[in-house]
């Protein structure tokens, strides 16, 4: 299938900046961005392969590496102890 393209002239530099962040934060091109944006707001399905949970990356967050969880375990585990320690001394 052929694909057309288009050619953006004259866009505001909030909105360039407000792309390029959304761009950057989720690791999509500022293509995919504004095309996905362009598809939203005229109501059209989606074609793409996204998994559901690709789709909800720019809400809830991309997925987190080893290092992370393991900061975020001992952040728990420090902060059971803490609670434990204050419920000892009452």
């Amino acid at each position: 299938m052929p694909t057309i393209q288009y050619t953006l002239r004259n866009i505001p530099p909030a909105l360039d900046k407000a792309l390029r962040k959304r761009a950057k934060i989720t690791g999509k091109s500022l293509n995919q961005i504004v095309l996905g944006d362009l598809v939203a707001h005229n109501h059209l399905p989606n074609n793409t392969n996204e998994s559901l949970s690709e789709m909800l990356d720019w809400f809830i967050g991309r997925g987190v590496d080893n290092e992370t969880i393991a900061v975020l375990d001992e952040e728990d585990r420090l902060q059971k102890r803490y609670m434990a320690e204050r419920e000892w001394r009452k």
